[in-house]
């Protein structure tokens, strides 16, 4: 396997941008309104995809032990939404989104501290 020549920090700021996206899409959306909306449940997929992938990425070229993400998680998460797309449960990923990507931003905030 041929590892990144990019700093650990580059994937960690791609990260926080799809997070950004998030919380920009979601802002003043009600539970109701997203479970109803087509659209607004599709335009968080991408984001969610992107933030799967670039973690992805970091575990596959970096040895660094980054035990602050799940990242084991967050790539069998973007597994289901890529390939099991029909059978997803729209309130399962808003409450990903709304519980768990926090958390996540949090530990983002954490590392990206750390590489200063």
């Amino acid at each position: 396997m041929v590892k990144s020549t990019r700093p650990i920090r580059i994937y960690l700021l791609w990260m926080m941008e799809e997070i950004e996206k998030l919380e920009r899409y979601l802002q003043w959306v009600d539970k109701d309104f997203f479970l109803s909306h087509e659209e607004k449940f599709d335009a968080c997929l991408i984001p969610l995809i992107q933030l799967w992938e670039t973690a992805a990425q970091l575990m596959e070229h970096h040895d660094k032990n980054i035990i602050w993400l799940p990242l084991l998680s967050i790539k069998a998460v973007r597994n289901i939404l890529v390939h099991v797309y029909h059978e997803i449960n729209k309130e399962r990923i808003r409450n990903i989104i709304i519980h768990n990507i926090p958390e996540l931003k949090k530990d983002l905030q954490f590392l990206l501290s750390q590489e200063n």
